[in-house]
C-alpha cells in the first residue's frame, strides 16, 4: 500500500534492541503480544514490561497500534482481560478481533481477521469430495466434548487434523472433504476465530456455530457458511442433515463463501480499515 516496512522479530528481541531500531525513525509502531525478552511471561504479568518498552519508544514514533487475533474477555481469560486493560490505556489504538472486548475498553476498534493468501489458485473443485466430515485445529477445553460425538456419529468419515497445515496442502486438504466443521468452544459474542476466513478462503465449505455480528461482516447463514448450534451433540445432528443436501447445494455455498473470503475480509481490506482508523486519530 506505499508503507516502508520494517519487521522486528519481538521473540528474538529485547527492550533494548526494539528501542535501538525505533531511533531509527518511524511513523507507527505496529505489535501484537510483544512477547519479547523481558516480557516472555505468562498473561497479565508481562503487561509492565510491555507498558515500559510502549513508553521508552513513544518519543521517537507517534503512532503505537497493537492488534489481537485472540479472544480476550473477561469471561474467557481474566488474566487476558488484566492484560489487555493495561495495554489498552498505553497505545494509540488497539484492534481487536474480539467484538466484546472492544466495546468494552477506550480507543479500541473491531478489525477483523484476514482471508489467507497462499491459497493454491489452480487447485481442483470438485462436487464429490474425497471425505465428508473434517476437523482442523488445537483440541483443549471443551473441544475433546465435540470431537467425541463427532467421531460416534461419523467414525471414518471424519478426519482430525491437529497439526498445522497451511498454504496450497490447507487448500488440497479442505476442498477434500464435504464439509469442515469449527469448533463451539471458545464462543462469545462479536468474536470467531479466523478458522472462518481461513477454511473458506482456501475453498472449503464452514459449517460452525452462528455467532452475533457475523452476519455484520457479511456471513449468511445458509448462503455462504452453514450455522450450526453451540452444543455438541446438536450440532454433530446438523452436520449429519447436512450431508443429506445435494451436492449441487452445498457446492454452490462453499463457493459463495470462497467468493466473499477472497474479495470482502482481504488483508489488504483489513489493513486499510486500520490506516483509516489510523488516520482519523491524526
Amino acid at each position: 500500500m506505499g508503507h516502508e516496512v520494517t519487521t522486528v522479530d519481538m521473540q528474538a528481541s529485547t527492550h533494548r534492541s526494539i528501542l535501538a531500531a525505533a531511533e531509527t525513525g518511524y511513523d507507527l509502531m505496529l505489535f501484537a503480544k510483544a512477547q519479547f525478552r523481558e516480557a516472555a511471561g505468562e498473561w497479565p504479568g508481562a503487561a509492565q514490561a510491555v507498558v515500559r518498552m510502549i513508553e521508552a519508544v513513544r518519543p521517537r514514533v507517534p503512532r503505537i497500534v497493537c492488534w489481537l487475533w485472540d479472544l480476550m474477555c473477561e469471561g474467557f481469560s481474566p488474566p487476558r482481560w488484566q492484560w489487555l486493560n493495561r495495554i489498552a490505556a498505553a497505545v494509540d489504538c488497539c484492534a481487536l478481533t474480539d467484538g466484546m472486548s472492544a466495546g468494552r475498553l477506550p480507543g479500541t476498534v473491531v478489525i477483523r481477521d484476514g482471508c489467507p493468501d497462499d491459497v493454491e489458485q489452480e487447485c481442483e473443485w470438485t462436487v464429490e469430495p474425497k471425505g465428508e466430515v473434517l476437523f482442523i485445529g488445537s483440541v483443549y477445553g471443551d473441544r475433546p466434548r465435540l470431537l467425541d460425538a463427532l467421531g460416534r456419529r461419523f467414525g471414518s468419515r471424519l478426519k482430525i487434523v491437529t497439526h498445522g497445515v497451511r498454504g496450497p496442502a490447507l487448500t488440497r486438504l479442505v476442498r477434500g472433504y464435504r464439509l469442515v466443521v469449527g469448533p463451539h468452544y471458545p464462543r462469545q459474542p462479536g468474536y470467531w476465530s479466523d478458522r472462518l476466513t481461513v477454511v473458506t478462503g482456501h475453498g472449503g465449505l464452514f459449517a460452525g456455530p452462528t455467532i452475533e455480528g457475523m452476519e455484520a461482516d457479511g456471513w449468511i447463514r445458509g448462503t455462504n457458511y452453514l450455522g450450526l448450534c453451540a452444543e455438541p451433540n446438536n450440532m454433530v445432528e446438523q452436520v449429519a442433515e447436512y450431508l443429506e443436501w445435494n451436492p449441487e447445494t452445498l457446492d454452490t455455498i462453499r463457493r459463495a463463501g470462497f467468493e466473499h473470503s477472497q474479495g470482502k475480509c482481504s488483508w489488504d481490506g483489513r489493513v486499510r480499515a486500520l490506516l483509516e482508523r489510523l488516520h482519523s486519530l491524526a
